[in-house]
């Protein structure tokens, strides 16, 4: 199943000088169910591609929206600043 985004949105990119990178877009489906329609969407031509998961500002969305991943990654990013912070100076 193809979704093409709309020419309305299209548009409205253009009028408010917001422009989309459709190489750069990414989306994701916040369920706990499994979902079984495959659903691309597309800007222009461009399929978007769907992630199980997302990274927006340091911030990592999950399809499950359980957090698991995010707070692994925080967890170690945290640890090598720990490490680093008390590491002995020779």
């Amino acid at each position: 199943m193809f979704i093409l985004i709309s020419d309305s949105l299209h548009n409205w990119s253009y009028k408010t000088g917001f422009t989309f990178s459709a190489e750069k877009s990414q989306y994701i489906f916040f369920t706990i169910k499994k979902i079984l329609v495959d659903i691309n969407l597309k800007i222009e031509d461009i399929v978007i591609k769907n992630k199980k998961y997302l990274k927006i500002l340091r911030v990592i969305f999950d399809t499950k929206n359980i957090w698991t991943y995010h707070i692994k990654t925080l967890k170690k990013r945290i640890t090598v600043g720990i490490i680093t912070i008390f590491k002995p100076s020779i």
